[in-house]
């Protein structure tokens, strides 16, 4: 039996806002839902049930005889011994009373009054887009705070724009809070300021009523309507909430997902996709309302197990919207999914009367950005709201890079590297024609490289962005202690090399042996770490012995590489993806102990949910499988260029020898070879498509040789690497970050 607040829900307290922030609880919604999907929460001497599957919170929804929303429908009002609007709001009445008043409001809300604000929407989303276009901002208080905020208030008619200030700050500290410490009272005092408010603007239009909901509501209370003065009220009330906050949140929460996976911004940019399907997967992937809460009428069965009348139950949309049983890949973003019956704006006579104005805005949004934007970039990480009822951000520091402003870069010329000020060195190219690989050469004996590097890394950072990557000659690097203090000069934060694929030797602090394969073999042109969810984003190498023959360095440019493979196959990876599966056997490849850098099982578990691994231990000569899907393209933060990046070509079976594949496969057959890839749904990828793949690499390789002492500085992102077969001894140190 699973317990909140033992063993893998140990720390897992629902109604702590900070759960909900603090960490990512998909893995842990999975779990529930795998073991046992209707669960007991305790709450001081009470307590709640959480329903976590689909099934089982629709059928909820949508039963009205044996549940019950009349006393509140969220956890903190139920828990607070019921909603004092109760019976009164929509969102919280039921049977013959809930039919009435919703039927008043759906009258305001005619087809001609949804077309009239649906051109109202799409004025404010260019007005307001065309303000932060190019400008490092917060999206959220600068953009995207405006769209439902203007579309409700002028459909709810507050005119005046100190109203309209009042009623977001109160809003936002209403339902949730940008500061984990916002006490219970200060959230009473921000709802009962709303409710005054609305007070003030239904008694101010009582003697000039206008076309707008809130006069509407008040002519049908004067004609004898079953909707009294305090029900219109706290429909006010509850009509600016949902329509504000769910809204604002889901935009920021779109904007945020296509910054982070920019193959999916890309293919809706490219009109892949269309908006009104990918506005579907980003309301399931947001799942701004986190759950909504029901109370029990009477005794009944939920998924065998017993729920007992007057007992709360919480219905987890955030949960539901990730069911693997009913969304393929659930855990990944898919703008294009073709079946998309999210729970995101609850199900059955409770469904969200705010649904379409919520998807009108983000339509409207979505579609500015794909008419506008070229590249939509975050410049800080966003600040989640604290909640336990809606998921947010309660800032978005980003910006919006128009399509002008990219063809004016791209047009521009780039910048020499004779035109960096970089003194006592020679710059040149390993390619002069090609301008692919950076030289730069110590030339005047006096200079101290450290002090060098240290004063000139902002041009050498600059020069990397452009061309990729840097050679250092003649710096009189001695040693790894020299090495390491380099590091630290030009990598900010060095990282330790775990989630391994290669051996390595740690060499001291985090300085590591380059990949140590037999020296007789080639290693495949890759990105450090490409086939994981974290990378380096800088690679630094130093060659302390040099091969007596071979042993170079190869390296291509990640973006002719992406530009070089065939757009169909492109296509087919950027909308897949890649799944890396890997088997560990004992005496086989690597151990797990030395991928995950430990012993103990529960941290490689923890290791593993926390990157979205999927784990599968077993007691035969397989140990342990892993599963991992990730992306296939990437765009580069700083540049916003786009890089082939990830080592499909370099997992699968075929980059073995083919003896070895043939051993391989007749010992431990084709399901626990050491490591496979696969795209991203598990379908097999065709051996045309990598020989392909592995050509481009090959046309687009460069290779170098080393000298003693050299230094090569590489953005993970933007360059690959390998390394040829080599005789005699060889040393080359490595440091990442």
């Amino acid at each position: 039996m699973l317990e909140f607040g033992k063993g893998k829900l140990k720390g897992i307290n629902l109604t702590d806002p900070k759960t909900h922030v603090d960490r990512d609880l998909r893995e842990v919604w999975s779990y529930i839902r795998k073991t046992q999907p209707v669960i007991w929460h305790p709450f001081g001497h009470t307590g709640f049930w959480v329903v976590s599957k689909y099934h089982d919170v629709q059928s909820i929804y949508a039963d009205r005889e044996n549940f019950t929303s009349k006393n509140g429908n969220s956890l903190d009002s139920l828990l607070a011994g019921g909603d004092p609007a109760a019976g009164k709001m929509l969102a919280i009445s039921d049977g013959e009373r809930h039919l009435a008043i919703r039927s008043e409001i759906l009258k305001c809300l005619q087809p001609s009054v949804m077309k009239r604000v649906s051109s109202s929407i799409d004025r404010s989303v260019r007005e307001r887009m065309a303000n932060v276009l190019d400008v490092n901002c917060d999206l959220s208080s600068e953009f995207a705070k405006y769209i439902p905020l203007d579309t409700i208030c002028n459909l709810m008619g507050v005119e005046k724009q100190t109203d309209r200030d009042k009623l977001y700050s109160f809003s936002s500290t209403a339902l949730s809070s940008t500061d984990a410490d916002t006490s219970h009272e200060e959230s009473v005092i921000a709802r009962n300021e709303i409710l005054m408010l609305f007070s003030e603007l239904i008694e101010g239009k009582q003697d000039r009523l206008g076309d707008d909901l809130i006069s509407d509501l008040i002519r049908m209370e004067r004609r004898d309507s079953p909707i009294t003065l305090e029900e219109i009220l706290y429909n006010c009330y509850s009509f600016f909430l949902g329509g504000n906050e769910e809204p604002r949140f889901a935009i920021l929460g779109m904007l945020r997902v296509l910054a982070e996976n920019p193959t999916e911004w890309m293919r809706l940019k490219n009109g892949e996709v269309g908006v009104r399907t990918a506005v579907e997967e980003i309301l399931r992937w947001t799942s701004p309302v986190l759950h909504l809460a029901r109370t029990v009428v009477r005794d009944i069965s939920v998924n065998d197990t017993l729920l007992r009348a007057g007992q709360i139950v919480s219905l987890w949309n955030c949960s539901a919207n990730f069911d693997e049983d009913v969304f393929t890949e659930a855990n990944h973003l898919i703008l294009d999914r073709k079946r998309n019956d999210h729970m995101s704006f609850g199900f059955g006579k409770h469904f969200c009367l705010g649904a379409s104005l919520a998807k009108m805005e983000l339509s409207a949004v979505a579609e500015a950005l794909v008419k506008t934007v070229d590249t939509i970039k975050l410049t800080d990480s966003p600040k989640p709201i604290y909640s336990n009822f809606m998921w947010g951000l309660a800032s978005l520091p980003g910006c919006l890079r128009s399509h002008s402003a990219a063809d004016n870069e791209k047009q521009s010329n780039k910048p020499e590297c004779k035109d960096y000020d970089l003194k006592g060195v020679t710059v040149d190219f390993f390619n002069p024609e090609a301008q692919d690989l950076v030289y730069i050469k110590l030339a005047l004996d006096a200079l101290e490289p450290f002090s060098w590097l240290e004063s000139n890394n902002q041009s050498i950072e600059q020069i990397l962005f452009q061309y990729g990557g840097i050679v250092f000659r003649d710096f009189g690097i001695n040693g790894i202690r020299d090495f390491n203090k380099v590091a630290l000069i030009l990598i900010s934060s060095l990282q330790d090399y775990v989630n391994r694929s290669t051996p390595r030797t740690k060499l001291g602090g985090k300085i590591y042996t380059a990949t140590e394969y037999p020296h007789e073999r080639h290693i495949p042109l890759h990105n450090e770490n490409s086939y994981t969810d974290v990378w380096p984003s800088k690679i630094l190498f130093y060659s302390a012995i040099v091969a007596t023959h071979g042993g170079e360095t190869v390296v291509a440019d990640s973006r002719r590489v992406y530009n070089s493979i065939d757009q169909s196959i492109r296509k087919k990876f950027e909308k897949k993806g890649v799944l890396y599966v890997r088997n560990y056997t004992p005496g086989v490849d690597l151990s797990w102990q030395e991928v995950f850098q430990t012993e103990n099982k529960s941290e490689v578990d923890a290791f593993c949910q926390q990157h979205h691994i999927e784990t599968e231990w077993h007691a035969g000569t397989t140990e342990l499988t892993t599963r991992q899907k990730c992306q296939a393209v990437l765009q580069h933060k700083t540049t916003g260029e786009f890089v082939w990046f990830n080592q499909a070509h370099l997992f699968h079976v075929s980059a073995f020898e083919r003896s070895e594949q043939n051993w391989l496969i007749g010992e431990l057959g084709l399901e626990n070879l050491p490591r496979n890839s696969f795209y991203g749904d598990g379908e097999a990828i065709e051996p045309e498509v990598l020989s392909h793949i592995r050509e481009v690499y090959k046309k687009e390789t460069i290779t170098f040789q080393w000298h003693r002492g050299d230094l090569m500085l590489l953005d993970n992102v933007l360059f690959a690497h390998g390394r040829n077969p080599f005789s005699g001894p060889r040393k080359v140190a490595v440091a990442m970050g």
